[in-house]
Parts: structure tokens; C-alpha cells; sequence
């Protein structure tokens, strides 16, 4: 068990914009595969810094309905000492969640994963936006997690300007400056003139530089420098993880260093973009990136879910319906699981373990119902070591039920 499972209620001391973090992608199995019998509560809260509602945040508000509404279930459907248990652990949480979405905590999205029947705590902030939710079940509830390090999966940017780059990353929303390497081959007075300062990128497409004449072999050499931090850059994504690279600034001089990456034959995707970073602070640089990346990975998941129905239809390694994703997840043949983050499906579990969707479930004796369907799906592709992919919006379109799968073969 990695060190985020602990047996611990005390929350970690706040990130200060270090990156670092309780819960990892690399914890999704474990968290799947958790089981408690009692049941283990499940947290999620939104901590806008931008939402006030008189003396009271929102989402205790939201989160005092649920847990009333959770409460009053234990209760009726007993027995006592799963109540008893529930009380506890809904106090420990409480405790967590005060420090946790304290003003002082960085990060806005904040989630709690509490046992019954131990004291097993798992917990971490976010710098992104979640819903407020709360859940009591066998396993933690782990959906809104696997769409957190969804949008929140590694990249980063390169700012590419005459005598320099810089390379910044965002990672589950939290900015991080890498610095870069410098070009000691140009004169003081041969730098890039500029306009004003641009206060955001879009007005930064706006500003044209005006470049001073240089002697041949400056550039030259130049030259050579951008192809050598090229290899520097694709050094660092390679070890930092990073699907999307964004190369920004001189758009002459961020295409060498486009050039030199495309060479290789690996590494993450990568988009050159016209504009110039200047003048945002850290937390607006982040927030610029993450507005980007949301549409390039957007677009990248679109071309998956049409790659899979075209598989589909002709009759290659996709399924497009619940039913038949089920089959490929309990044969451990699916690659990638696609499913709408919003979709809400039901199924049933037969006496003999399999699941099907609810509505063409035969009537058989000793048939349970499976509330959360997605759910199941998402600890069974994980368990094969599948990936897990959420769909926003009409990303899904062309998926029956929302669901569809890349299958291996």
C-alpha cells in the first residue's frame, strides 16, 4: 500500500505551490480495489474562493444536506453499529474537511476518503474545479477523481524568446516555474524590441516584434543553441510526464526548438502557438494553460470516441454500448475505457457475478440491482490496467449510453 493509506486523520500541512500530492494517478487502482464492508464515505467539496453565501460557504451548505440525507439512511436501513460507525467517521471528516478548506489551504477542489470500519484516511486539494458531494458505499467512490487528474494531467509550455527559454509546467493545476537555458552568444544591444507589455496573451497576438538586424553567425549559433535546448525540453517532459507541450513566444525561434522535437519519435504532443506570455503572473499563466489544454485535449479525446466507433463499425477492437463493454471489461480485452463523465447508468448484477445493463437484464432469481454502473466499470478497467478516460459534453456523441471502449484485441 503506498503511503497515502495510512491510518491517519491529520491533513497534511498546506501545498505551497510545490506539486506535491497525497493521492496520485498511480493510486487509482489501490483506491479501487479498497473495500470495507460498513462502507467507506467518500468527500468531495468545491471551494470556490469566489462563492460566498452570507456567514456560510456553499458547499457546507450542499454537504450538510447530503450527509443529513446519508445519516438518515444508515439509520433506517441499520443495523446500529454500522450508525454508530457512520457518526464517527462523519466527525473525523468534518474535522479534516475544516482544515482542509480553510482560506489558508491552497488548492480549491478538496477530497476525503473515511472508512467505517477503520481509520484509514486517504485525502487532497486541488487547484481545480470539482462538484460538492458526498457518498457512502463499499469502495470509494473514485469518478470525479479520475476526471480531477484528467484535467489536471501534466504539461507544459516553453517561452521561447532570442536570448532564452523557460519552461513552465501545470500540474493538477498548480504552476511551477523549471527555468530553462540561456543564450550567452548575443550581444547586449542585439535583444528583441517590444511594445508595451501585454497584460494577457490575447493581447500579446496583438503586439509584433521588431527584430535588429544580426551578424550571420550569431544567428547561426542561435540556432544551434535552440536545437540543443530542444533536446533539453523534451528531456524534462520525458521525465515530468507531460502529454501536451504549448511553445510560445518569438514564433520564428519557437519553431526551431518545434523542428528539433518533431525529429524525435516520441514524446508529448505539440502545439505552437502565436502569442506572448508576458506580464501574467503565475496563478494567470496556470490558469491561460489550463483554458488551453482543455481545448487541444478535448479535441484529442473527439478524434478517440470517433477512432472507436469507426473500429466498431467495422467490427474491429471497439465497442460502442454498455452491454458490450461489460463483456470486453470481464474478459480483460478493453485498452481504454470511454464513458460521459455525466452519464448515470444502472445495471445488474446476476448471482454468478457478471454485470449487465439494468434494462436488458434477464429476470432471473437472486438478481441485484448495481446503482452505479460507471462506477464498476471504472474499478473493472483499472484492475486490468486499462486507461480510464471521462468525456465532457458531446464528446461522447455516437457512444450508446454514453460508454464505449478501445478494446486490445
Amino acid at each position: 500500500m503506498v503511503a497515502a493509506f495510512t491510518e491517519e486523520t491529520t491533513m497534511p500541512e498546506p501545498r505551497d505551490r510545490d506539486n506535491s500530492s497525497t493521492i496520485g494517478p498511480a493510486d487509482l487502482r489501490a483506491l479501487a480495489e479498497r473495500r470495507d464492508p460498513l462502507g467507506i464515505l467518500s468527500v468531495y467539496v468545491d471551494a470556490d474562493p469566489g462563492a460566498h453565501d452570507s456567514d456560510r460557504r456553499p458547499w457546507e451548505t450542499e454537504l450538510d444536506v447530503r450527509m443529513r440525507d446519508l445519516a438518515a439512511e444508515v439509520k433506517r436501513d441499520g443495523p446500529r453499529e454500522r450508525w454508530q460507525a457512520f457518526e464517527q467517521t462523519r466527525e473525523r471528516v468534518a474535522a479534516l474537511l475544516d482544515t482542509a478548506a480553510s482560506p489558508a489551504t491552497s488548492g480549491r477542489a478538496r477530497v476525503v476518503f473515511a472508512s467505517l470500519s477503520d481509520a484509514w484516511t486517504a485525502h487532497d486539494t486541488f487547484q481545480l474545479a470539482t462538484t460538492t458531494e458526498a457518498i457512502l458505499d463499499q469502495s470509494p467512490r473514485i469518478r470525479p477523481l479520475v476526471k480531477l487528474f484528467r484535467d489536471g494531467a501534466p504539461a507544459g509550455a516553453v517561452i521561447v524568446s532570442r536570448d532564452a527559454i523557460e519552461m513552465v509546467e501545470v500540474r493538477l493545476g498548480y504552476p511551477e516555474r523549471l527555468g530553462g537555458p540561456g543564450f550567452e552568444g548575443a550581444a547586449p544591444d542585439s535583444r528583441e524590441k517590444k511594445g508595451p507589455a501585454a497584460g494577457n496573451p490575447a493581447r500579446a497576438q496583438q503586439t509584433a516584434p521588431q527584430r535588429d538586424r544580426h551578424e550571420h553567425h550569431v544567428d547561426d549559433r542561435r540556432e544551434r543553441f535552440l536545437a540543443s535546448a530542444a533536446a533539453t525540453v523534451a528531456d524534462m517532459a520525458a521525465s515530468r510526464g507531460w502529454d501536451e507541450l504549448l511553445l510560445m513566444g518569438d514564433p520564428r525561434l519557437a519553431g526551431v526548438v518545434e523542428d528539433n522535437l518533431a525529429a524525435g519519435s516520441s514524446g508529448p504532443r505539440v502545439s505552437l502557438l502565436d502569442i506572448n506570455p508576458g506580464g501574467l503572473t503565475d496563478d494567470e499563466l496556470a490558469a491561460w494553460m489550463r483554458g488551453e489544454l482543455a481545448g487541444l485535449r478535448s479535441a484529442r479525446r473527439r478524434e478517440r470516441v470517433q477512432a472507436v466507433i469507426g473500429a466498431a463499425v467495422q467490427g474491429r477492437a471497439g465497442v460502442t454500448s454498455a452491454d458490450e463493454v461489460l463483456v470486453a471489461l470481464a474478459e480483460g480485452r478493453v485498452e481504454a475505457l470511454l464513458y460521459d463523465e455525466d452519464v448515470v447508468l444502472h445495471g445488474t448484477r446476476l448471482p454468478d457475478g457478471r454485470l449487465v445493463a439494468l434494462e436488458r437484464a434477464p429476470a432471473e432469481i437472486g438478481a441485484g440491482e448495481e446503482p452505479l454502473l460507471i462506477e464498476r466499470m471504472i474499478e473493472m478497467a483499472l484492475a486490468t490496467e486499462a486507461e480510464v478516460v471521462p468525456l465532457s459534453g458531446t464528446e461522447s456523441d455516437g457512444l450508446e449510453q454514453g460508454v464505449g471502449a478501445a478494446l486490445r484485441w
